[in-house]
């Protein structure tokens, strides 16, 4: 994942499945929400939930596990020399 290297047949499948679902969301989602004012006010706010949640997971994510990594992949000497003393 860290080189961006996929096959196309794993894109084809996933922008299939992918484009299935969001065309079901139509009905299983959409349609309640226009019906029920109530259904449409309770997907916002999980919506909205989910995005607070998956983006500070993600932010977390960068600022301290990805970037510690970099920076001893970059530091990797140093570290070791400071060990071996």
């Amino acid at each position: 994942m860290e080189e961006n290297n996929f096959d196309l047949i794993d894109f084809g499948i996933y922008m299939f499945f992918h484009a299935f679902a969001a065309l079901g969301a139509f009905y299983i989602i959409g349609w309640p929400c226009f019906e029920n004012q109530s259904f449409h006010l309770f997907m916002l706010v999980f919506v909205a939930w989910l995005a607070v949640t998956r983006g500070s997971r993600r932010y977390t994510y960068y600022t301290t596990k990805m970037y510690s990594r970099t920076i001893r992949k970059q530091y990797a000497d140093i570290l070791d020399e400071t060990k071996n003393k």
